[in-house]
């Protein structure tokens, strides 16, 4: 076989794209076997198998082979094999044609129209089915295979038009799905492909039928696909299709190849890929139009179905529990609950084809005995052959519950139970289950019925038993809805209680006028009451002939009314009682009167047939009885008992405790099993090892047939199938009956003693239906006389018998309160004369009670004897166990009295009362008979294993007789041991019923442990077993818990103590007391034992099947097997000691088991979780940063605070918004409505996967909602999942947990367990079994113990929700993704808008912050404690005044966003330098009220919007200087300016000073720089890119009143006094940096310099001034003293004109005016200097004015104080002495400092308690120095010229 190769050469044979397709994944090519090879859709589907590498057997139809329009793709494919085309390589070796008459897929060629169907259905069905059949040894023999249907929807959908087609389509489906299920076990696969019907249509040979005129598209509207089709052929000429009326035409369609591609495709990749799948669907609908189309009608019939339920309902004539399931829509078993339930168990488990069909054989029995067998168990009716199916039905329950214990006969085991009465309950008519469980309630509260209540019967020879004669006696009845097992009714007469004496019927009257019970009714009667009570009483003749043998047969019929007018007619032996409404007190105890007293009439009758017996057999033993002396046969005495007629025992009854009974007497409840090998006696061992060996014990009568016809000639009797012994005078009876002996009479003889043997025992039998009717004395007195002959002759066991019911009869006196003698019979054979009398004397005891206390433990010693002594007849096992049990529980009964037979020992042997209070392992010492001696005694009860010895069934009731009375006494571990032996046996028996079948074993397949509750009106399932511990045990459940208890089993509540009630709830201290109880648990006792233990619980709740004990023993199991901790860091070991295998196994027991029981409508039934630490921790994951709510106080509002404006925020103020807020108290707010999520940590220590089904958050407080998530934990892990969670409303609330439902077990809450806990080994107080452990307990309880290991602690999450608040989001930005670049300087508007994402909560607090990339270094910079104060509060303006971010002034009024709405905000950007990004910060919330109405907490949330920046230089300061100008400002400057005139006074010299600024354009377009003063100067300079221009700008100088003040600051928290640099500076520096920062401040508030673009984009913004910085030069050219100086010369020369220099001439006197000038605001005191200087001469010339100018006073003078803002004015005389050029300088020096007034000290005498002045002056000098005088120069030289007159004249 070649490889696959490459397509490398030739184009494909169609040029347009098809679906590619795929394969599954296979070692090797596969051998494809296509049935027709020559349609389009074989073709392409054999080029894909081709291309791939697979093998392919086509068929070839040889009558499309001669088609050549047909065959011309497979030719063209074969030449294409056989080219030499590359991609074709291989393929002709990969296929080989196979020419086969017939086809699969087409339809048939005969042109006979009457065999269309046929051909149809020969081609379509018969043809595949005949292919299969061929291929499927060779699919099997290899093992594998794949069979593919290629069918269409049509095995779904009906198509007019292609009806035959349709059924052979379904009909193949059918086929096909029953073929899976029988070849699935060979891995054979099949799967059917249903493509659309077009595709099957247009790819074959199409045939129409002629087509009559009533199917005509004008006469019948209904759509016709041959219309459609139609359409198609005629598309093509050569395929046209002309209408004809008697010809058959046919057609191959003729379509584009390109179509036929697009038509096949689909289906053709569906193949390819379904092939040889490992995991093939079933049934695969290809295409979506057919996907849709199959639903569609899928759906019509379920929506038909719901429709048309109720119809389907009305047509029932049963009731159903189903009924009220389906009129709600749920799906219905139509065939009842036995066969629901076995088919759903069938897929619930694992069953192969023999187990499952044995499972319907079982149901089949199960459904037939509801209709047709008599005395069926609770939950089955009285069939009869008029009546209609009964309206009782089982439950699924005890269908589902095993059969075992059915038959348990549960009075057997009481003391007094040979003197009860069986009366057989059973219901007639239809009745409802709970109605006849309430109708036996009502029953059971009379079951005993005094004979003084009881009428004596009337008639003639009926009153042996008459109740007159003993008024004081008492019947007990034992009411029963089961036939005993034939193991029981084979011992009677000898326990002649176990039959049943009385068969009572029940009816409903409420039912009698709802429906009739028969369809075959007496039409006679008028109303339908009537005749209903006529088929009663036909039900109650049938009962008679089915239960002949009983004695009185009663009819009641409950909650029924006689109408008042016309009264009905009630029959003989029907009754009717009213309602418990119009019932009195006596009603129910007269119905059980009257029919006591036709028991007791009867009774006569039953002990005369006794009497004429010459011969009774013992158990175990036969012998042909004799009458009157005589033989007599079978046919002779083969009579019935009904009330009047007279009749004796059959002797078909076996007297063996084999249970071949009679089959009028057989169980009515048996399934039906023709043909199986039963009833033979014989022991043979059967084929099957695991089974065991059968027995008589096991082999009851097992057909219809056989139970209800009891003269059938083809059964044989017992006495023909064992033949008696040699040897024993039974033998010798029977081998010469006809013979006479002629030795032996006379006394002693043999006929004597065997006259005497049949005389005594048939007193026995007497005597114990005296004992049973009531009249005890009688039966003393005829059970002493059937005693005392036993005894002569030997007769031990029927010796024993008499004293067992002696013992009886003397119980039941003393409970009456009658006096008796103790028979001598009873007394010791050593002391037969002397009754002994007991040690201790009690004055209350009577002395008959004293007496018989005193002989009671060696009588019953005696009696167990006798029943054991060795002779030729043995009391078989059973009866012998149960004898030994009675005893020992009144043994016990005598031991729990202390010894005492009194009134409470009485009471609880006669009326069953439990004790009040179990005894303890306490010694009890002194008390007579002893605990040890009843063990003793009663341990010889234990059954053999053998199963041909007693019944698995017998065996289990001895069992569980044991182990009552072992608990009774206190040894708990004694009888765990016996508890777990019942167990093992238990589940072989169920298994064996299970397996071989429930006849086989005698068991009914709808019996159960659990429904044989309602035997005796029990509901809680305590009548199985009958425990006796009081209230603590009940049902199955308890008594497997006690055995789990007494081993120390974990489980779900751990072992407590016994009177203590374990918690049921899931809170936090009952989670962890069941923690601790558990840990208690797991410290007692040996692990394998407890796993063993466990493991024969799961085993027997399977075998029943009890679905809640599987659930509960199977978690009990892994809880046991685990360590029950919660493993932390240190990594202790959580492994469970149990294997991996295991752990699965019993997870998915739980699982199915759980599933399988809510498919049974029991859907409460769950297991409980078996690791108590499944939540580890739960945490809130952070909410979004845009969705955390942030608490504030009401303080920071806008308006509470004033330093938070509605619009802006003061930088340097506290803003709560912009803090880190505490993570606390956000991670634990929540909002209303919105959700939030959680981390739920899971701890699963066990090796298998966790199946979590739910997991939800558990809370407290306010309202909260949990989404509810799945997950699977993996193994030995811890895992987190997340889940989410939303309150829904506001307030605090704590999460306390998770309510889990893990698969297969209850849903239930779990607490948090964060912290690791190992529980430490446990404190164990001396103690024996339980009490150990329970003292320990007590220990802890009463906190006298602490707990050892550490404390478990619980955890809580609080958490707490706010109202409901707005969420906003930025809806949009004209930024373009939130970028913008931008130029130093210049600003921005941008918009953006918000949206309100709620639709129900506004936001009306919206709150704006900034950030941005500049004020993180600025911050830093603010703390660096080396920063001058100039710096400052540089970086402080910038932060308050220059910030990059900003909101646009807005109304307040607008701030609200409407729930859903949006709102569109302006914000302005400036270009900074280190702007790289900034943020928008928008705290937003709902509060509802006005702000000053909130209280003292809100929340807010954020919403931010980051901005990336990009800032370019624009126009940069480059250098500046300022210099000071001599005089006025130049006009020319003024002009340059543009002001023509400045208005300025000329006088005022050095006004301005010229400021020089250098300017660079560093953006790549030209700038206009424009530079204005505050006088409204301004100049504009036109700058290039890169260039650098120089501005000169006249500037005013600047006075400042006091140039040293201390620099400001603007953050509040430095706003001091006194700010100080941290560096060491002297005071003149400190002087000289306040003085150049005042200046500078002066010179920016006058400046305002802007650029904007003149090319390119329109840009425009400030220009950064306060980038300048003032030299001491700069300072001196701007800064204008604080004290001015002006000199002037007035002489008499001098015009005083302007402009002119002044002249003085020689020797003339002139007048030098000094104005000095006072600018400050405090005076001073000036003294005045003057220097006069010659000019143009060295200093030391110059200065010398001696012989130059002569004064008229001195040059230095000391001024008055000068007040402030005013001007001193001083004139010197002075006379020049010589010609030349002179200059005048002048200074002012302060003479001495002025000191304010305020600043004087002050006089002792001064006020008193004046607050001191603060040192200002001493912290002033810290750091400006001590004030000093000041000195002023005049700024300006006076010139004078000194002139001669005569130049003066020469000039002139």
């Amino acid at each position: 076989m070649s490889e696959r190769k490459n397509a490398e050469a030739g184009p494909a044979r169609h040029t347009h794209s098809v679906p590619v397709a795929s394969f599954p994944t296979h070692n090797s090519p596969r051998t494809w076997f296509l049935t027709s090879a020559l349609t389009p859709l074989a073709i392409r589907l054999i080029r894909k198998l081709l291309d791939h590498g697979d093998n392919v057997v086509a068929i070839l139809p040889p009558h499309e082979l001669e088609h050549e329009d047909r065959n011309a793709e497979f030719r063209e494919l074969i030449s294409e094999c056989k080219s030499n085309r590359k991609d074709r390589e291989g393929w002709l070796g990969r296929i080989r044609p196979i020419p086969v008459v017939g086809t699969v897929e087409e339809l048939s060629t005969t042109p006979a129209t009457q065999n269309l169907v046929r051909d149809q259905f020969e081609s379509i069905f018969f043809s595949q089915v005949n292919f299969i059949k061929a291929a499927l040894p060779l699919l099997r023999a290899q093992h594998t295979g794949h069979v593919l249907i290629l069918t269409s929807i049509g095995g779904h959908i009906g198509t007019p038009g292609m009806g035959i087609y349709t059924a052979a389509t379904w009909a193949l489906e059918g086929f096909c799905d029953s073929l899976a299920y029988e070849i699935a076990p060979f891995n054979i696969k099949v799967t059917i492909v249903q493509p659309h019907k077009e595709i099957q249509s247009l790819t074959n040979k199409i045939v129409f039928s002629p087509q009559l005129p009533h199917y005509d598209s004008d006469n019948n509207p209904a759509p016709s696909v041959r219309d459609i089709l139609t359409n198609v052929l005629n598309l093509n000429p050569e395929t046209a299709v002309e209408a004809s009326e008697d010809e058959i035409i046919h057609r191959y369609p003729k379509l584009p190849a390109s179509a036929i591609d697009k038509l096949v495709q689909e289906t053709v990749n569906a193949l390819t890929a379904i092939g040889g799948n490992e995991n093939p669907p079933a049934r695969h609908i290809v295409g979506f139009e057919g996907a849709e189309a199959v639903k569609e009608k899928l759906k019509t019939v379920t929506e038909e179905l719901e429709d048309f339920v109720e119809a389907s309902l009305a047509v029932d004539i049963f009731e159903s529990e189903l009924k009220a399931e389906a009129r709600q829509g749920k799906t219905h078993c139509p065939i009842g609950p036995a066969w629901k339930a076995a088919h759903e168990a069938s897929w619930s488990v694992s069953l192969s084809q023999s187990e499952y069909c044995q499972l319907m054989l079982r149901v089949i029995c199960a459904e037939c005995q509801r209709e047709c067998n008599p005395g069926q168990k609770f939950g089955n009716t009285q069939p009869t052959k008029n009546s209609s199916r009964p309206v009782l039905r089982q439950s699924t329950r005890d269908l589902a519950v095993c059969h075992l214990t059915a038959c348990f006969v549960l009075y057997s085991l009481l003391p007094i139970a040979p003197a009860r009465v069986r009366a057989l309950v059973i219901p007639v008519g239809q009745i409802k289950r709970e109605r006849f469980s309430s109708f036996i309630e009502r029953l059971n509260q009379e079951h005993v019925v005094h004979l003084r209540d009881i009428s004596a019967d009337g008639r003639p020879n009926r009153n042996m038993f008459s109740p007159l004669a003993f008024p004081d006696g008492a019947i007990f009845y034992d009411l029963i809805t089961h036939v005993p097992p034939p193991s029981h009714l084979a011992l009677s007469p000898f326990d002649l209680y176990r039959e049943p004496l009385a068969v009572i019927a029940i009816a409903d009257g409420a039912e009698l006028e709802k429906a009739a019970f028969s369809k075959r009714q007496s039409a006679n009667a008028p109303t339908l009451t009537e005749r209903n009570i006529r088929t009663l009483y036909q039900e109650l003749e049938e009962l008679r002939d089915s239960h002949a043998k009983a004695l009185t047969h009663q009819v009641l019929i409950f909650d029924y009314t006689q109408p008042g007018e016309h009264a009905i007619p009630i029959p003989e032996g029907v009754k009717t009682i009213p309602p418990v409404a119009q019932s009195i007190r006596t009603t129910m105890k007269t119905v059980m009167c009257d029919i006591s007293s036709l028991l007791l009439a009867e009774m006569t009758t039953l002990a005369k047939s006794y009497e004429a017996m010459t011969v009774i057999d013992s158990p175990g033993h036969t012998s042909r009885p004799q009458m009157n002396g005589s033989s007599y046969t079978v046919e002779d005495t083969n009579h019935t008992r009904r009330n009047s007629q007279f009749a004796v025992p059959t002797v078909t009854r076996s007297v063996s405790s084999s249970g071949a009974v009679d089959k009028a007497q057989a169980r009515m409840s048996m399934p039906v099993f023709k043909g199986l090998p039963f009833g033979s006696s014989s022991s043979t061992p059967t084929n099957r090892p695991t089974t065991p060996v059968r027995s008589g014990l096991s082999h009851p009568p097992t057909t219809f047939d056989e139970m209800t016809n009891g003269s059938n000639p083809d059964v044989s009797s017992p006495e023909q199938q064992s033949p008696s012994r040699p040897g024993t005078a039974e033998g010798s009876k029977s081998s010469s009956q006809d013979k006479v002996a002629v030795q032996g009479f006379g006394p002693g003889g043999l006929n004597e003693r065997w006259r005497n043997k049949g005389k005594g025992r048939v007193t026995v039998l007497v005597g114990s239906l005296y004992l049973q009717a009531g009249r005890w004395i009688d039966a003393l007195r005829e059970l002493s006389e059937g005693a005392t002959i036993a005894k002569s002759i030997n007769d031990h066991l029927w010796h024993g018998k008499a004293l067992d019911l002696i013992t009886t009869c003397l119980f039941l006196l003393g409970w009456a309160g009658v006096e008796f003698q103790v028979p001598t019979i009873c007394l010791s054979p050593e002391k037969p004369n002397k009754a002994p009398e007991v040690e201790e004397v009690l004055s209350e005891q009577p002395r008959h009670l004293r007496n018989l206390q005193a002989i009671l433990p060696e009588l019953l010693e005696r009696i167990v004897a006798l029943y054991s002594r060795i002779s030729g007849e043995q009391l078989p096992p059973l009866p012998m166990s149960e004898t030994v049990i009675r005893f020992c529980s009144t043994m016990t009964a005598l031991h729990i009295c202390d010894g005492r037979l009194d009134k409470k020992f009485l009471d609880i042997v006669v009326s069953g009362k439990s004790p009040e209070t179990p005894l303890t392992t306490s010694p009890r010492l002194g008390i007579t008979p002893s605990r040890t001696q009843i063990a003793g005694l009663l341990f010889r009860a234990f059954p053999s294993s053998a199963p041909e010895v007693i019944t698995t069934v017998d065996r289990a009731l001895v069992l569980s007789g044991i182990a009552s009375v072992m608990g009774t006494l206190g040894y708990h571990r004694k009888k765990a041991m016996v508890v777990r032996e019942l167990v093992g046996v238990l589940i072989g028996g169920l298994i064996e019923a299970r397996t071989r079948g429930a006849a086989e074993v005698g068991i009914h397949p709808a019996a159960g442990l659990v429904a044989l509750d309602a035997v005796n009106g029990r509901s809680n399932g305590a009548g199985a077993l009958e425990l006796g511990e009081g209230d603590i045990e009940h049902g199955i459940h308890a008594f497997l818990g006690i055995l789990c208890k007494t081993y120390g089993v974990v489980g779900f509540n751990g072992t407590l103590k016994s009177n203590f009630k374990p918690p049921a709830g899931d809170s936090d201290s009952e989670v962890i007391a069941r923690i601790q109880n558990q840990s208690m648990a797991r410290h007692y006792g040996v692990q394998d034992i407890k796993l063993n233990v466990l493991r024969a619980c799961i085993n027997f709740s399977e075998a029943l099947p009890d679905f809640d004990g599987v659930l509960k023993f199977s978690a009990d199991l892994l809880r046991t097997a685990g360590k029950g901790v919660a493993p932390g860091s240190r990594r202790e070991d959580a492994a469970p000691i149990i294997a991996r295998e295991e752990q699965i196994r019993l997870t998915n027991n739980i699982a199915k088991t759980s599933e399988l029981s809510k498919r049974l409508g029991l859907g409460h039934l769950s297991a409980e979780f078996w690791d108590e630490f499944l939540i580890r921790g739960i945490s809130l994951d952070p909410l979004q940063p845009t969705r955390a709510p942030v608490p504030h106080a009401k303080s920071v509002l806008p308006g509470a605070n004033t330093a938070r404006a509605s619009q802006d925020v003061d930088p340097f103020i506290y803003n709560p918004f912009l803090r880190t807020s505490d993570k606390a108290v956000v991670e634990r707010t929540l909002v209303t409505g919105e959700a939030a999520t959680f981390r739920i940590t899971l701890q699963n220590p066990y090796d298998i996967d966790v199946d979590i089904e739910s997991i939800k958050l558990d809370t407290e407080g306010s309202a909260f909602e949990s989404s509810v998530e799945s997950t699977v934990i993996g193994p030995y892990r811890t895992q987190i999942l997340k889940i989410l969670g939303t309150p829904r409303e506001a307030g605090a609330f704590k999460i306390t947990g998770a309510i889990v439902r893990v698969r297969g077990c209850r849903e239930r809450r779990f607490p948090i367990f964060p912290q690791a806990w190992v529980a430490d080994t446990e404190i164990k107080i001396k103690g024996i079994g339980l009490s150990s452990i329970e003292k320990t307990y007590s220990a802890y309880e009463g906190k006298h113990l602490a707990r050892p290991g550490p404390d478990l602690k619980t955890e809580t999450m609080s958490l707490s929700a706010i109202s409901a608040q707005p969420i906003i989001a930025v809806k949009s930005t004209t930024l373009p993704q939130s970028a913008i670049m931008i130029l130093e300087g210049e600003r921005q508007v941008f918009s953006v808008t918000l949206q309100n994402l709620s639709n129900e909560t506004p936001a009306d607090l919206l709150l704006f912050s900034f950030q941005d990339s500049t004020q993180a270094p600025l911050q830093t910079a603010l703390t660096n404690r080396d920063a001058t104060p100039g710096e400052l509060y540089e970086y402080e303006l910038v932060l308050a005044k220059r910030r990059a971010l900003r909101l646009r002034k807005i109304d307040d009024s607008e701030r609200y966003i409407a729930p859903g709405g949006t709102k569109t905000f302006e914000f302005e950007i400036l270009g900074k330098p280190g702007l790289t990004n900034g943020t928008i910060q928008i705290d937003y919330a709902y509060l509802g009220v006005p702000p000053d109405e909130v209280k003292d907490k809100f929340h807010t949330r954020q919403v931010c919007l980051d901005v990336m920046v990009t800032v370019n230089a624009s126009v940069e300061l480059a250098r500046m200087d300022i210099l000071p100008i001599q005089g006025n400002v130049p006009r020319a400057l003024w002009k340059r300016l543009g002001v023509n005139d400045t208005g300025e006074d000329s006088a005022e010299l050095d006004k301005y000073c010229l400021l020089l600024v250098d300017l660079r354009n560093a953006w790549p377009s030209h700038m206009q720089v424009c530079l204005e003063a505050e006088k409204g100067f301004t100049i504009e300079e036109h700058i290039l890119p890169g260039n650098t221009n120089r501005v000169v700008f006249p500037i005013p100088r600047v006075y400042l009143e006091d140039p040293h003040a201390a620099i400001p600051a603007l953050n509040p928290s430095r706003k001091r006094q006194f700010v100080v640099s941290t560096s060491k500076i002297t005071p003149e520096t400190e002087r000289a940096n306040r003085e150049a920062f005042w200046f500078r401040e002066r010179i920016l508030d006058t400046l305002r310099a802007t650029w904007k673009t003149v090319s390119g984009p329109a840009r425009e913004g400030n220009v950064e001034l306060r980038s300048i910085r003032l030299t001491p030069r700069m300072i001196e050219a701007v800064k204008i003293d604080e004290v001015g100086i002006e000199l002037a010369v007035v002489s008499s020369l001098n015009d005083g004109s302007q402009g002119e220099d002044n002249i003085v001439f020689v020797d003339e006197f002139a007048q030098i005016k000094a104005t000095v000038t006072n600018r400050t605001s405090q005076p001073i005191y000036p003294t005045l200097r003057l220097m006069p200087a010659l000019c143009h001469r060295p200093l030391s010339v110059a200065l010398d004015s001696t012989r130059r100018l002569a004064w008229n006073g001195t040059l230095q003078q000391c001024l008055p104080m000068l007040d402030p803002k005013a001007s001193a004015e001083v004139l010197i005389g002075v006379t020049a002495l010589c010609r030349g050029e002179f200059e005048f300088m002048a200074s002012v020096e302060e003479t001495r400092l002025f000191t304010p007034p305020d600043e004087t000290p002050k006089e002792s005498g001064g006020r008193k308690g004046a607050r001191p002045r603060s040192d200002t002056q001493t912290m002033m000098d810290a750091v400006l120095g001590p004030r000093e005088r000041r000195i002023w120069h005049s700024r300006h030289r006076c010139l004078v010229s000194v002139k001669d007159d005569e130049d003066d004249d020469d000039e002139d």
